[in-house]
């Protein structure tokens, strides 16, 4: 390695750690939002944020999470979040998707359109 070249094999190595971090990232952001949304129903639910709900909860929290966060937490954001875990309520799909094909699949209309005729239209 004295000419400045890298081993192939460390490459292979050093390149499939950095996937698995990424990997590994991408899954804890999810994990992340489906708990955000998870704690927001659970307030809902137990009756101590609906009148705040109703004055603007999700609005009033995008705003104090932005200021505390920065970026991210818009009010549509939190709705996302909220309706991510309200899709799947028994924990974050394990699967490799990121929050980013989460969040277009949360625009699918129909729940309950067969396999068979999504795969038909496209």
């Amino acid at each position: 390695m004295s000419n400045g070249q890298i081993v192939p094999s460390s490459y292979r190595k050093l390149l499939a750690e950095i996937v698995g971090l990424c990997d590994g990232a991408r899954r804890t952001l999810v994990h992340a939002h489906w708990e955000i949304g998870k704690r927001i129903v659970q307030i809902e639910q137990d009756g101590a944020a609906r009148a705040a709900y109703g004055a603007g909860l999700l609005v009033r929290l995008s705003e104090d999470l932005t200021r505390e966060r920065g970026v991210g937490f818009s009010p549509s954001s939190i709705k996302r979040f909220r309706q991510f875990y309200l899709l799947h309520p028994k924990g974050a799909p394990a699967h490799l998707l990121t929050w980013a094909h989460h969040a277009e699949l949360l625009t699918v209309r129909d729940r309950n359109c067969s396999k068979s005729a999504r795969m038909s239209r496209g």
